[in-house]
């Protein structure tokens, strides 16, 4: 009511009488009054409405559903039971799995799962009073051209997609509950209402993990994501002072990465928290675009759709495996970058709708060194969603290519003339089999031919599973030096019997050794003499070095058989074995029976091992020798030396061929002498001290120059300690010539 304008009225068409004027005035101020109350309660009524509305965001943010009381800003909070991926995953393999260096090779990528690559995605939607403000191109409020833009969105969703809308001011509230609906959408979207009133974004994040979470309508094999719009910065709640809105913000930003929901933020204007929304998309994987006027809102969303509905596979591969670019379509990514190559690629929309698994691939070139098994990827290949960053990733399972390994191959044959030699006019056995005791196993082709490819080093026992109506004429069990690359043919022969006794070495255990513990010989003795009642025995063992062992005595009947061991066997050198079976038929004129195997030489394995590099360094105390070998050309061979402070002697490092074959041995102290080599025994003599307060760690390498490897090179390497004044110095008088 406008005072100063009823009472001109009032003088003008009233009797100008004093009661008159008296009462006019005395009607003007009750309304006055009446009016002042009643704006006074409205006043109270929005205040009080306001006040219940914050305690309801209050509350709101001070529990998460069905678990206690927590402080928002507390990111160590316990994660809900439905916080899961979808079951996407992808596999790489490369064929062939053993190629040798500058094989082509090809990678192939299996992904299953994309059946369920559906979405859930809820738009969170700036109503603040600033979005009623008309600043764009067109003159438009700001809410209209992001109603515009959201409706394309959601009409670029498939039928099976589901879409939500979620409105925040002060508050958060859900407008439209997830749908596959399109129609319904839409409308929530257009309906929004502009508000006089602040920014929560916290809020407004909050109500979206709720619906795509804990409503209801939460599915387990969804793609989930919230696409949140704002132009300012979080300014509530309000009124915890260890909590501020943007802290609140990030917190319910965290919750959602934390389930796998992406979370894609759109910055719109020149009051835009970009740090605060940049934060909020990196902590979930999402991304985040700017609008300075909404013009380009509507190619935003588009942007969004696209990284949605993507599936981009990258593949780091290492230095060694090397990738033609051009090769690859036009659509993949490839860089090569410090001698690693980054591919990229993406897997369309249609693909993923069409079928629940897919298959891509392509070839490259292997010249990793040999030989050993590598990786044929590197850190940083993953397949992702939409790839964007780390949290809708997913690391796949790295496939192993041994490359230029050890090639272990024979063939088996029949021994016509029982000498152990595949003379190659005699016959062959096709199907059988033969083991290795790592594990792998194969069949011989039609040729008799077994091929092991392996990365492994250290020894390995490759054994033939004799068949039944055959008798072996060579060790059914090959010891396999630790050697690296492909070995002369390791033979299997066989010859078929009908009578007789049959002896087989079924293996050591443990492996020998450098020291003396002892192994077990496991063996096998058949009597496959099918008429005479009982065969006596008795197993003997012995060896390169003249000695001879008595393992067991034995009585078999017809087609018996027996198994046996001797656990006091020790092989202190590199030594052949011999097993004889030798019997005699029970009966009167019985003639004397005998089997015998012959296996070896054995090279004790290197117990040090691996101790390639400084890095590898094994340790050597003073006084306690070490015995070492050269298990493969040009093996390098370090211990190391560790000083306490205060310590300061003279030390010998020595090293001494234990069996010299023609080979010499060379020493290194690291950083201290250059090096020195000997054909039988090489020392060096040094002053060492540890002076401060740490440990002082020396280390030296011990090599032969020669590429001889395997038996034969065994040493003994060692450190003596003496003390300093064990010498005398005397002094040296130089002379002018």
């Amino acid at each position: 009511m406008n005072v100063e304008r009823d009472v001109q009225l009032i003088n003008a068409f009233e009797p100008k009488t004093a009661s008159c004027v008296v009462l006019r005035v005395a009607r003007l101020t009750l309304a006055i009054f009446v009016a002042l109350v009643s704006l006074v309660c409205l006043c109270d009524a929005l205040s009080a409405g306001r006040r219940q509305a914050q305690a309801s965001n209050t509350a709101m943010m001070a529990q998460l559903p069905g678990q206690p009381p927590i402080d928002p800003c507390d990111l160590a909070q316990g994660i809900p039971a439905r916080c899961r991926r979808p079951a996407l995953t992808a596999t790489k393999q490369i064929t062939p799995e053993d190629p040798d260096t500058g094989s082509v090779v090809t990678i192939t990528f299996v992904i299953t799962g994309l059946g369920l690559k559906r979405l859930d995605v809820v738009l969170v939607q700036d109503v603040s009073g600033s979005m009623d403000e008309r600043d764009t191109p067109d003159g438009r409020q700001r809410l209209e051209i992001a109603q515009e833009a959201a409706v394309t969105f959601v009409r670029q969703l498939s039928d099976t997609d589901r879409a939500g809308v979620v409105a925040y001011n002060d508050i958060a509230w859900l407008v439209q509950p997830l749908t596959s609906d399109k129609d319904d959408v839409t409308t929530a979207i257009n309906g929004l209402p502009g508000t006089d009133t602040w920014t929560n974004i916290g809020a407004g994040l909050r109500a979206g993990y709720e619906e795509l979470i804990t409503s209801e309508r939460y599915l387990t094999r969804t793609v989930k994501a919230i696409i949140l719009l704002s132009d300012g910065g979080a300014n509530r709640p309000t009124g915890d002072p260890e909590c501020d809105p943007e802290c609140y913000a990030r917190y319910w930003a965290t919750q959602a990465g934390t389930c796998g929901i992406m979370i894609y933020t759109i910055g719109l204007g020149q009051g835009v928290s970009e740090i605060l929304m940049q934060d909020i998309a990196d902590t979930s994987g999402g991304e985040y675009h700017f609008s300075p006027d909404g013009s380009d809102l509507g190619t935003i969303y588009q942007e969004i759709a696209l990284e949605l509905r993507n599936l981009v596979i990258t593949d780091v591969l290492p230095p060694g495996v090397d990738l033609d670019c051009a090769q690859l379509p036009d659509s993949w990514g490839c860089i090569t970058r410090s001698g690693y190559t980054t591919v990229t690629i993406p897997i369309s929309d249609n693909q993923i709708m069409a079928d629940d698994s897919h298959t891509v691939s392509f070839t490259t070139t292997v010249n990793l060194d040999p030989p050993h098994a590598y990786q044929v990827n590197a850190t940083g290949s993953q397949i992702c969603y939409d790839g964007a960053v780390i949290t809708p990733c997913e690391e796949f399972e790295n496939p192993t290519a041994t490359v230029g390994g050890r090639m272990v191959t024979g063939v088996v044959f029949e021994d016509l003339t029982q000498d152990g030699h595949f003379d190659g006019n005699e016959g062959v056995l096709s199907g059988a089999r033969v083991t290795a005791s790592n594990g792998m196993t194969c069949e011989t082709d039609s040729d008799g031919v077994y091929v092991f490819r392996t990365s492994e080093e250290p020894a390995l026992d490759v054994a033939l599973d004799v068949p039944d109506e055959y008798i072996a004429t060579t060790s059914p069990v090959f010891y396999i030096d630790p050697v690296s690359g492909t070995y002369p043919d390791k033979d299997f022969g066989v010859y078929p019997v009908l009578d007789g006794i049959s002896l087989t070495l079924l293996g050591m255990n443990p492996k020998p050794q450098y020291h003396d513990d002892s192994t077990t010989i496991t063996y096998k003795v058949v009597n496959r003499d099918p008429d005479d009642p009982v065969l006596s025995g008795t197993i003997r063992i012995s060896d390169s070095i003249d000695r001879t062992f008595v393992a067991d005595d034995f009585a078999l009947d017809p087609g018996g058989t027996e198994t046996g061991s001797y656990s006091s066997f020790t092989v202190p050198r590199d030594i052949s074995i011999t097993l004889i079976a030798e019997a005699v038929v029970d009966k009167q004129g019985g003639l004397p029976v005998s089997a015998r195997v012959i296996s070896g030489p054995f090279c004790p394995v290197d117990i040090y091992e691996h101790d390639d590099s400084a890095l590898d360094a094994r340790p050597i105390y003073p006084g306690v020798p070490q015995i070492h070998d050269f298990y493969r050309p040009g093996d390098k061979d370090w211990v190391g030396l560790r000083l306490h402070p205060g310590e300061q002697s003279l030390y010998v490092f020595s090293a001494r061929l234990l069996e010299p074959d023609g080979i010499d041995i060379c020493l290194n102290l690291l950083g201290i002498t250059t090096e020195e080599c000997n054909a039988s025994e090489v020392s060096i003599v040094k002053e060492l001290s540890c002076i401060g307060g740490h440990v002082c760690d020396y280390y030296l390498q011990a090599k032969s120059s020669g590429l001889a490897s395997g038996c034969g090179t065994d040493y003994e390497l060692r450190v003596d300690k003496l003390a300093l004044n064990h010498f005398i110095w005397l002094p040296v008088v130089l002379r002018n010539p």
